[in-house]
């Protein structure tokens, strides 16, 4: 795909695909994520190129594509006054979960994220890791092909971040998950894919126990990831 703002190419020609499990998109900032990221969920067109989306070995067309995608930004808006099952049940009712199956979408997904004992809190009562929670079940409830997280746990804190990772890595058994991230403790916890943007372009994609080889480590450790993605994209390190 390619991306062009006037004059400016945010995107150069990148081909990837996701495959199911979890693959993580790093790249410093003004990298093009953010772009590929609003193009993949359709906010925003390709220049050129296109997004195909698989349902099993058959290609989602027209409308249906983008119901297929399940997308957690990194802030949200959300009605504060709202209840945790309401704001469920709309994401459910957008995304064109059948009235017939509704509420038990809504109950299920409440439970894979632990948030049926509060689902009649009102949103702007949640804590920042419950809050988070509540999106990703609005981003999941209508049970996705393709998941798109950008950067799911940037202000969680240790323990929030450790029980988001849990929760991803059950989702991804069935589902590709794209995560956007800064963070290399979310590639070290989730990534068994990853993609390094650089410049607008694809400069690096493997795993991640392939991509920490290149500096000749032998352990997916945050410490190996970083010096890894330092040489991909031409930043010396010490």
């Amino acid at each position: 795909m390619e991306k062009k703002y006037r004059n400016t190419v945010a995107l150069d020609g990148v081909s990837m695909s996701i495959p199911e499990g979890v693959t993580c998109l790093l790249g410093r900032n003004g990298a093009g994520k953010s772009t590929l990221v609003r193009l993949l969920v359709g906010v925003e067109k390709p220049s050129a190129g296109r997004v195909t989306i698989l349902h099993g070995e058959t290609e989602v067309r027209g409308a249906d594509k983008f119901a297929r995608i399940g997308w957690l930004p990194q802030s949200f808006g959300f009605p504060a006054r709202m209840g945790v099952e309401d704001f469920v049940s709309y994401a459910a009712w957008l995304k064109r979960v059948p009235r017939a199956g509704l509420a038990e979408s809504v109950g299920s997904t409440l439970d894979l994220v632990d948030l049926r004992d509060s689902r009649h809190k009102r949103l702007g009562e949640l804590s920042g890791g419950m809050l988070r929670r509540a999106g990703l079940a609005a981003a999941i409830v209508h049970r996705p092909s393709l998941l798109v997280l950008d950067e799911p746990t940037a202000g969680l804190d240790p323990v929030q971040r450790t029980d988001f990772h849990r929760r991803i890595a059950e989702i991804a058994k069935t589902t590709s998950v794209l995560l956007a991230t800064h963070l290399l403790e979310d590639v070290q916890a989730l990534g068994r894919f990853v993609s390094i943007l650089d410049q607008g372009s694809l400069v690096w994609r493997g795993t991640a126990a392939e991509l920490v080889e290149t500096v000749d480590a032998t352990g997916v450790t945050v410490d190996a990831l970083r010096q890894a993605l330092l040489r991909q994209i031409g930043v010396e390190f010490p």
